[in-house]
Order: structure tokens, then sequence, then C-alpha cells
């Protein structure tokens, strides 16, 4: 038999570094926003914005990918696990170059949630630059 606690009887375990045979535990988290409207912006802007959410689960959060539906549509996340109860963010930044009407651009995130994708969208009219 083994001693060692489980990921859900020891609040403070690291299911990441406590067995090496699995993923991490399932966890969940919740974001203030999944979508953001820019709005109007001048073709050729580059625009950013953040998504804050909070791991609203028991278990670490880590985000193995983020993957933005085009290469105008980058995101940064956190690469170290987000701890039960702490908050983090994502930056999405989207460059309207070549780009005109409206435009929606996702960013997926993958991680050890249920469903394990969660879906961030950007949105914006381009509008020609005035000369």
């Amino acid at each position: 038999t083994s001693t060692e606690p489980g990921p859900f009887s020891d609040p403070n375990h690291d299911p990441l570094h406590g067995k090496s045979d699995g993923p991490p535990a399932i966890t969940t988290v919740q974001f203030a926003k999944t979508v953001h409207d820019f709005g109007r912006i001048n073709q050729g802007d580059v625009v950013t914005t953040t998504f804050k959410f909070k791991n609203t689960g028991n278990s670490v959060y880590l985000i193995e990918d983020a993957q933005g539906s085009c290469g105008c549509t980058v995101p940064q996340w956190p690469h170290d696990p987000i701890a039960a109860g702490q908050s983090a963010e994502i930056t999405v930044t989207f460059d309207s170059k070549g780009k005109m009407g409206e435009n929606e651009k996702t960013v997926t995130l993958t991680g050890n949630t249920n469903p394990t994708k969660i879906v961030l969208t950007v949105k914006s009219t381009v509008v020609p630059k005035e000369k």
C-alpha cells in the first residue's frame, strides 16, 4: 500500500509532480469574459486585449497550448501552473494588416479542464486607414 496522498485528499499535493504515470488532475477555470470586441479599428492597427481568469477547481491549471486561428492573432499565456484559487491572464494581440470588414478570430486553449479546450474570441470591424 502507498502512503502517498491522492490529488484530492491533500490540498497542497501537486498532481504534476506527485505521479509521473498520468496527466494532471482535472480542474475548472472561470473567465471574466471569453469574447472581446475591439470595435472599429483602422486597417494596419495592432490591438491587444487581456482575458483574465481564475482557477476555480481543486488542482493546478496547466495550459498546454494556446493556438490562434491565424497568424494575425497571437496569444501570450502563463506557462507555469496556476494554483487552485489563483488568478492569471492571457494576452491576445490582433494585427489587422491586410484585413477588411468584420473579423472574428479565436484562440483555443488546451489544458487540464473538461472539456480540454476553451475558446476565446476577438472581434473587430476593420476600416480603411485614412490618408
